[in-house]
């Protein structure tokens, strides 16, 4: 069974396909401390999220304090950063 089916111009994923997602259990960590493990400067990070280039998230309700995936930041990373 394919994981994704189009039907008149649609997309539906399976169930099963999305409950299967191995990162769904990965921790959201603060970007203040990713960005010390990896020596990145927080400001370029952060233009990385406005750029839509970085899948971070602020928890609900706040206003500020974005949080992102270790194994997102480490993609972002080595694109962005090691491409150069």
């Amino acid at each position: 069974m394919p994981d994704r089916l189009q039907i008149q111009g649609r997309w539906y994923v399976a169930e099963d396909a999305i409950a299967a997602k191995p990162d769904d259990h990965e921790p959201w960590l603060k970007m203040r401390q990713l960005c010390e493990e990896y020596g990145v400067d927080p400001h370029r990070a952060y233009a990385a999220i406005r750029d839509g280039t970085l899948d971070a998230r602020k928890p609900n309700g706040c206003a500020r304090g974005y949080r992102c995936r270790r194994s997102e930041f480490a993609r972002w990373y080595e694109e962005e950063m090691l491409a150069r």
